[in-house]
């Protein structure tokens, strides 16, 4: 399976399985559904199966779903985006024994995976695509999520509302979900060890004071007090099961089996959210601090690895940007305090700025991408009939400073001996002849409003407000050459 961006637009684009999809009737329905108007149905042995492979290694719960999960609005919305489609073909009503729509069936998989066997007999795992629950960060605090944006300033172009489709998928990554699970395991242990030491104690001071007996071998008979500290393999399996995260919490549109049994498994996605915002993130900061310009990265892609593997996404990087800021601006006031004599003695490490300028520039190039994607796919696909144009003049306000005066523009091209570009020239970069209808021209967009477009997507993808690009370069810090190269990689 592939992804492939074209022209604004992207296709996923996967290799036909052998077994599946050849012929009528070559294959059978394991688990989930193909369409809303079927139920689900559950195989018990492909079930523990999954439970076997797929459910303990990643730390996935089993809870009961309705083969019918659905709210009545959503079907019926389903319905109508069905028949408005000219692609999805009506589907036939299944011959098969109809089941109850109160019916349950358990399952650890998401809601939109499908088990198929096919003809080969072999049998193949579809739409798996969320091993872990949504992000409770991302959740509107009025939907069950932790609020942590909310308490957080919206100012400029942040929207006030976490509200947007697209943050369905957003889910926690597994390496986490390990890191969490290790923390409260962690907690456990510390928690168990000073239960213990209390109790040690306690005996001490009741305990006689007889001198210990010496065997025949001469050696001292361990008293309770010498016994190691030991958790047994019971206690741990029981930490780790109640850590197990429900993958189908936090979702719209889906009716509940068992309220109070949802309840905990929102809980517990909650504090694995929580983890990563009040200890993961500040631990990233507190690192790059430390250690300085010999464990950050250098480059989008070293910084996108780095972040993986620290359990992290990278729409976390205006949140990350916003600590940076805030390392930096007390270095200033260190910096200021020792100026004036408020301050004797100086900080040891100070917040490297490349921090910052590389998180910047990582929050430009991706959501200039999602401009870009917008103005090729806007007006009916009128823009992606003319990419190399609009490619062009994008990329000039991208790694421009500032919107070029009349002036500027007159006197560059006189040094040049350059004439201004008529329509043929502008025509010279269309791939193909667009005939001379009436079509709607392009707008022609300034610099200016490009960049409005990139720092309303900074705001709405990642929550943050640019302080160093499109600033005229006061800062003297944003460099356009890595900026350039990440955008076209």
């Amino acid at each position: 399976t592939v992804l492939i961006d074209y022209l604004g637009s992207r296709y996923i684009c996967q290799s036909i399985l052998p077994g599946i999809l050849q012929g009528e009737r070559s294959h059978t329905i394991l688990l989930g559904s193909v369409d809303v108007e079927i139920l689900m149905k559950c195989d018990e042995d492909f079930q523990e199966l999954l439970k076997e492979k797929i459910g303990e290694p990643l730390n996935l719960l089993s809870r009961p779903v309705y083969t019918n999960p659905l709210s009545d609005n959503r079907r019926e919305e389903c319905r109508r985006m069905k028949k408005a489609s000219l692609v999805v073909e009506a589907v036939e009503e299944t011959k098969e024994k109809e089941v109850e729509s109160e019916e349950t069936m358990y399952t650890c998989c998401p809601l939109e995976t499908k088990g198929i066997q096919g003809s080969d007999q072999r049998r193949y795992l579809l739409d798996f695509g969320r091993m872990t629950p949504r992000d409770a960060n991302w959740v509107p605090q009025a939907q069950g999520g932790t609020g942590k944006w909310e308490a957080t300033e919206s100012v400029n172009r942040i929207p006030k509302s976490l509200f947007d489709e697209e943050w369905t998928m957003n889910v926690l990554r597994p390496e986490l979900v390990n890191q969490w699970i290790r923390s409260e395991m962690s907690k456990f242990i510390e928690q168990k060890r000073k239960e213990y030491a209390e109790a040690s104690a306690i005996d001490g001071n009741d305990a006689d004071n007889e001198k210990p007996d010496v065997s025949a071998e001469g050696k001292t008979e361990k008293t309770k007090e010498d016994e190691k500290f030991t958790i047994t393999e019971e206690e741990q399996r029981s930490v780790t099961d109640n850590l197990k995260l429900n993958v189908n919490v936090f979702l719209p549109d889906v009716r509940v089996v068992n309220r109070e049994e949802m309840k905990l498994d929102e809980e517990k996605a909650r504090a694995a959210a929580s983890f990563l915002w009040d200890d993961v993130l500040p631990r990233i900061t507190r690192a790059v601090r430390e250690r300085g310009l010999s464990q950050a990265p250098v480059d989008g892609k070293g910084l996108t690895e780095f972040l993986h593997r620290s359990g992290v996404n990278c729409r976390y990087l205006g949140r990350l940007a916003s600590l940076a800021r805030e390392e930096e601006l007390r270095d200033e006031k260190v910096k200021d305090d020792l100026k004036h004599g408020r301050l004797a003695v100086t900080p040891r490490r100070t917040m490297p700025q490349s921090w910052l300028d590389l998180l910047e520039c990582e929050m430009v190039a991706r959501a200039a991408k999602h401009v870009l994607d917008s103005y090729l796919v806007e007006g009916s696909l009128v823009g992606a009939a003319r990419p190399l144009q609009i490619t062009a003049s994008f990329l000039s306000a991208l790694v421009s400073e500032r919107e070029e005066t009349a002036a500027q523009t007159e006197n560059r091209l006189e040094k040049r001996g350059l004439s201004i570009p008529d329509d043929d020239d502008l025509l010279g970069l269309v791939p193909f002849d667009l005939g001379t209808g009436d079509a709607l021209p392009l707008p022609a967009r300034s610099r200016t409003e490009i960049w409005q477009d990139i720092e309303t997507e900074i705001g709405r993808r990642f929550r943050y407000n640019l302080v160093l690009f499109n600033k005229s370069n006061k800062s003297g810090r944003t460099i356009y050459t890595p900026l350039l190269r990440r955008f076209c990689q």
